[in-house]
């Protein structure tokens, strides 16, 4: 009994399964099993270049929403500016004509802002997956912008006084200027946060504007420039000031061009002769303004458009370039997509070509190998047992003459094996001439020899029959007929 394991033996052999199975696929599922690593690669390596190339466009549509939700936002705070100035204005009123009159303003801007908030509602509804702290932020405006018929309910009854009602209308504009610093944190483009800080800037800029503009009107009502309100008024003038610095330091040339041209009118003289009074009335007395309250909205509404002029450019630009960068990721997307698919059609289209090709010389060698043993060889063989065919020509050439090549279709491998099948298939033609003709020569020679022994045979028995009639003694004439006898038997062989 062998003490050979029969476990390693039959590891070995199950080992070899897999191996021997692969060895007897057919070329098709080789050439198959070839293609699906790099093809499994590169789709592994393109999907993943695809998806970050994704979260791109994602980052680029979400930065491009921003913009249009910072562009409706600054409309927004522009309508909301207008309706703190006028609830101000209308709580600090007396009853009379005049309250009427800020009554029906404040009545008018409550309706620009309703049409004002319907963008930015649909644009914000429209934006979803945003950082944790700018959707508490939104939800926040959100419920603010809910509770705006409460605010001016308090102003119409007058349940309000002008602080409290300036700090309730800030609180929803400071929060809708800080959509502008959480956007530019998720712009994606360095040029695109840079527009975007540079509109935030401006945007400030005009609330500070704001500020000093319902500042100075609860003074002109209360006919007194107060520490409090002073104070209001110098850090609304320092804000500003701040707010423009901020805006050069990351605007471009042309945006600065633009701010100083644009803003640089005369609007903005009326607005800057007012503040100079102000500025220089060390007493904080407003009796002697040269100024009322109609002159000074007047001209801060008009130094706040000029403003928002800027604004509105600065918010156009940062839309057209938000959108121009998502137009560029969606080109880039779409083209790497076509480029993948397309690689993967033209590997799988060139793999199936070459296979094909292999396939059919393969197919060609064994069909041309099969006909040759089957019916080619077999033929020629045949051929080569007529004596007249091997009679004639050398081996050589009947081998050339009946051993029928297989075309060579190429030069690679296949085509090289064809060469050699065909010079096996000669070699053996040429083989089977040479014992055809070995063996016509050997019959040949048998022939003759058998003649020259018929003739010597014929040639004795004639001399043997002239001794036999000659012959008179009877013992040697038994003796002759005995040896006619033996030649006559050698002549029939």
């Amino acid at each position: 009994m062998s003490k050979r394991p029969k476990t390693a033996g039959s590891f070995l052999s199950r080992l070899r399964q897999p191996a021997s199975r692969l060895r007897d696929m057919p070329i098709w599922s080789k050439l198959g099993l070839i293609m699906i690593v790099p093809t499994i690669a590169t789709v592994v390596v393109g999907t993943n270049g695809l998806v970050d190339h994704l979260e791109t466009l994602n980052n680029a549509n979400r930065a491009g929403d921003l913009a249009n939700l910072s562009g409706y936002s600054g409309d927004l705070i522009d309508t909301l500016q207008d309706e703190r100035t006028t609830a101000v204005l209308l709580l600090v009123s007396p009853p009379g004509q005049a309250r009427a009159q800020y009554q029906e303003a404040y009545n008018r801007v409550n309706t620009r802002v309703d049409q004002s908030k319907g963008p930015y509602l649909r644009q914000r509804a429209s934006i979803d997956g945003l950082p944790s702290s700018l959707e508490g932020l939104l939800d926040k405006i959100d419920r603010s912008l809910t509770d705006m018929p409460g605010i001016r309910s308090q102003v119409y009854n007058g349940k309000l006084r002008p602080v409290e009602a300036t700090q309730a209308y800030e609180g929803v504009i400071t929060d809708l200027l800080a959509i502008r610093d959480s956007t530019t944190q998720l712009a994606g483009d360095n040029n695109l946060s840079d527009r975007m800080r540079a509109a935030a800037a401006v945007a400030r800029e005009k609330e500070f504007l704001s500020l000093r503009r319902v500042v100075v009107h609860q003074a002109l009502a209360q006919k007194q420039l107060t520490p409090a309100l002073r104070t209001e008024y110098i850090a609304s003038g320092t804000g500003q000031d701040q707010a423009a610095q901020n805006f050069k330091a990351v605007a471009t040339e042309d945006e600065v061009r633009f701010h100083d041209q644009t803003i640089a009118g005369g609007d903005r003289r009326e607005a800057e002769r007012y503040v100079g009074w102000i500025n220089g009335n060390t007493s904080g007395s407003m009796v002697g303004a040269p100024f009322g309250p109609d002159q000074w909205d007047a001209a801060m509404v008009a130094n706040a458009k000029l403003i928002q002029t800027v604004e509105t450019k600065l918010d156009g630009d940062v839309v057209r370039i938000a959108e121009g960068i998502r137009s560029d990721v969606q080109r880039q997307v779409f083209l790497e997509t076509g480029l993948l698919l397309s690689m993967l059609l033209l590997a799988i289209l060139f793999a199936y070509l070459v296979a094909r090709s292999m396939a059919r010389s393969l197919r060609e060698l064994r069909q041309g190998a099969l006909a040759v043993a089957q019916y080619g060889l077999p033929q020629a063989v045949a051929r080569l047992r007529d004596p007249q065919v091997t009679g004639q020509l050398s081996p050589a050439q009947l081998a050339n003459q009946i051993a029928e090549p297989l075309p060579v279709r190429s030069k690679d491998e296949f085509g090289q094996v064809t060469e050699a099948f065909n010079a096996v298939h000669l070699e053996a033609v040429r083989t089977a001439a040479e014992q055809a003709a070995l063996r016509a020569s050997v019959a040949t020679m048998f022939v003759n020899l058998a003649r020259r022994s018929q003739i010597l045979v014929d040639r004795l028995i004639g001399h043997l029959d002239r001794l036999e009639r000659g012959e008179e003694d009877p013992d040697r004439l038994a003796q002759l007929f005995e040896l006619d006898h033996l030649a006559t038997r050698m002549r029939r062989n």
